[in-house]
């Protein structure tokens, strides 16, 4: 069975044995692609990974869109800011989790005290 689907390389990690331990991160793998890679869990396999720098998500996706997740249309709207405002020198893994802490503190702030 092969599969594709978007991800971002996050760590590389040399072992004791000499071999290279690869993570990547799935930030919008299907229900389907999750039970395929659940299925193939410890699986020997062949892997290629091909960076996509470029693609560019059209912006009335991020501005219109039309899927039932909302975590998935926030997550393409803020790679169309990313893309259209930053000089992309943060990986967008990285700009996300920044953007996500911050909004967070912010609504931590906000929050009464006790």
């Amino acid at each position: 069975m092969q599969l594709t689907v978007s991800a971002i390389l996050e760590s590389l990690r040399t072992m004791a044995d000499g071999t290279l331990k690869v993570s990547f991160a799935l930030n919008e793998a299907s229900e389907e692609s999750m039970t395929a890679l659940i299925r193939q869990h410890r699986q020997f396999g062949w892997l290629m990974f091909n960076p996509t720098p470029d693609i560019e998500v059209p912006d009335e996706v991020a501005v219109n869109p039309k899927g039932d997740n909302p975590l998935q249309d926030l997550n393409k709207a803020l790679w169309v800011y990313w893309s259209k405002t930053t000089d992309k020198s943060m990986p967008y893994n990285m700009f996300l989790r920044k953007w996500i802490a911050k909004k967070k503190k912010e609504i931590l702030d906000i929050i009464p005290k006790d």
